[in-house]
C-alpha cells in the first residue's frame, strides 16, 4: 500500500511539470502563428493597393491591418491569408508572363478619325503640389494644344479640379505662351469625376449651340470618357494623348504590364462605380 501511494504522489508530481511544458509549446505556434499572418496582411496591403489603384493613407492602415493579420494568422482561419498571397502570385506571374495585358489594351482605348470640330476638350488629371500638372496632366494639354493649332477649331476648353488642390492656372498659361497658342481658351470647373467633367462642358457648349468636340484624354480612359459625353448628347471625335511612360502598343516591360493592368483595374471600377449609381 505505501509503495502504490508513493507511486501515487510521484506521477501526481509529474503532471504540472508536463503541463507546463505543454503551455511552453503551444505558446510558441501562437507567437509564429501572428508572425506569419502579420506579414503576410503586411505583403496584401503594399501589393493589392496600388493595384487597385486605392488611394487610401497605405501608412495609417498599416499598423491595424499588421494586427488584424495577426491575429488572424493564430486561429485556423490563416488559411484564408495564405490563400490570398497565392492568388496574388498568381496573379502577378499571369500580368507579367503572359500577353492578357497586351490582348485587353485594344478594349479601353478608343482613337478616332480626326476632322473639323467645335472645340477641343482636354480633360484634366493630377496636379503637384507646388501647382504643376503632372505628366499625364502635361501629355493631355500638349495634344488638346497640337490639335487646336492643327486647324480643327480654335476653342480650347480644359477642365479644373476643386479648390482644394493646388490650381494649375498659372503652369497652363505658361505651356500655352510656350507653344504660341493664338486661340479661345475656357475653362470649366470644379470636377472630381468625368461624369462632372462631361455635364459641365456639355452645359458650356449648349449654351453656345455648340456640339461637335475633340475630346482628349488617356488611352485607356477614351473609350469610358467618350462615352460619358456622348450620353450628354454631344458629338465626341476622340483622341487619346500619346502616353510617354507606357508603350501600349509594345507593353515589353514587367513593370509597364503591371502599370497597365492597374489603369484596367481601375477603369472598370470606375464603370462599375458609375452603372450602380445610376441603377441605385
Amino acid at each position: 500500500m505505501i509503495r502504490k501511494a508513493m507511486r501515487r504522489k510521484y506521477r501526481e508530481g509529474e503532471r504540472p511539470n508536463e503541463s507546463s511544458f505543454a503551455g511552453k509549446d503551444t505558446a510558441q505556434p501562437s507567437i509564429a502563428g501572428f508572425l506569419s499572418g502579420a506579414i503576410l496582411a503586411g505583403l496584401l496591403l503594399l501589393l493589392w493597393a496600388p493595384l487597385l489603384s486605392v488611394k487610401i493613407p497605405v501608412l495609417q492602415w498599416f499598423i491595424p491591418l499588421l494586427l488584424i493579420g495577426g491575429l488572424i494568422g493564430r486561429t485556423q482561419y490563416q488559411k484564408i491569408l495564405v490563400g490570398l498571397a497565392a492568388i496574388t502570385v498568381g496573379y502577378f506571374l499571369v500580368v507579367t508572363h503572359t500577353p492578357l495585358v497586351k490582348a485587353l489594351v485594344p478594349y479601353f482605348i478608343r482613337n478616332d478619325s480626326y476632322g473639323p470640330v467645335d472645340a477641343v476638350v482636354v480633360l484634366s488629371s493630377g496636379v503637384t503640389g507646388e501647382g504643376l500638372l503632372t505628366g499625364v496632366g502635361l501629355e493631355r494639354l500638349m495634344t488638346g494644344i497640337s490639335l487646336a493649332k492643327a486647324g480643327y477649331t480654335s476653342l480650347l476648353v480644359v477642365t479644373e479640379l476643386p479648390t482644394w488642390v493646388p490650381s494649375a492656372r498659372a503652369d497652363t498659361a505658361n505651356i500655352l505662351a510656350l507653344t504660341e497658342f493664338k486661340g479661345v481658351l475656357e475653362r470649366v470647373g470644379p470636377v472630381s469625376t468625368t461624369l462632372d467633367e462631361a455635364q459641365l462642358v456639355s452645359k458650356l457648349l449648349a449654351d453656345r449651340h455648340l456640339t461637335k468636340i475633340l475630346l482628349v484624354t488617356s488611352p485607356l480612359h477614351t473609350k469610358r470618357a467618350a462615352a460619358l459625353f456622348e450620353a450628354q448628347g454631344l458629338q465626341v471625335i476622340s483622341a487619346a494623348a500619346p502616353s510617354r511612360e507606357l508603350a501600349f502598343s509594345t507593353l515589353s516591360g514587367s513593370r509597364e504590364r503591371i502599370k497597365a493592368m492597374e489603369l484596367i483595374v481601375y477603369e472598370n471600377f470606375a464603370r462599375a462605380k458609375f452603372y450602380l449609381r445610376k441603377w441605385f
